[in-house]
């Protein structure tokens, strides 16, 4: 799984994200580069709208159309560094269990609102969350984190 376990193309988000704290998370390597929050942000942002599609919410779009794509850090401390994690993990789990409760037709259906089915949003968001796993591992390798 990309998320955790033993991908076949690297370290999984849960690997690369261990051991990264507050500090070294909001660190940036160039100037206009995505931190690491940012990119976890971002990647969190984008299964929220997976989670709603799954939910059958039509009308969800906000990552699409607005800042909140690439939002910004409000409050950068510990304990939200430690939420945001906590959030991701908690879709992570929600994906799982949501598709657990469907059958393997469902991939098929047409997400509501868009023009593809939940077979091509689901692999979309594991192609994302691969490519900014990438992104996540170049910044760690760069700001020299241990691990």
């Amino acid at each position: 799984m990309e998320y955790n376990g033993s991908p076949w193309h690297g370290s999984s988000l849960l690997e690369l994200l261990k051991g990264v704290d507050y500090l070294q998370a909001r660190n940036r390597i160039f100037p206009n580069s995505h931190s690491i929050w940012e990119l976890v942000q971002h990647i969190y942002n984008w299964r929220e709208f997976v989670v709603k599609k799954m939910e059958g919410d039509s009308e969800f779009d906000i990552v699409l159309n607005t800042t909140h794509d690439w939002a910004s850090i409000q409050v950068p401390t510990e304990e939200a560094w430690q939420k945001l994690l906590s959030q991701l993990a908690e879709s992570q789990q929600m994906i799982v269990e949501m598709l657990g409760g469907w059958l393997d037709d469902q991939l098929n259906d047409q997400v509501p609102g868009k023009d593809y089915t939940y077979y091509t949003l689901l692999h979309g968001m594991i192609k994302h969350d691969i490519y900014h796993a990438g992104q996540i591992a170049m910044t760690r390798k760069m700001l020299t984190i241990g691990g």
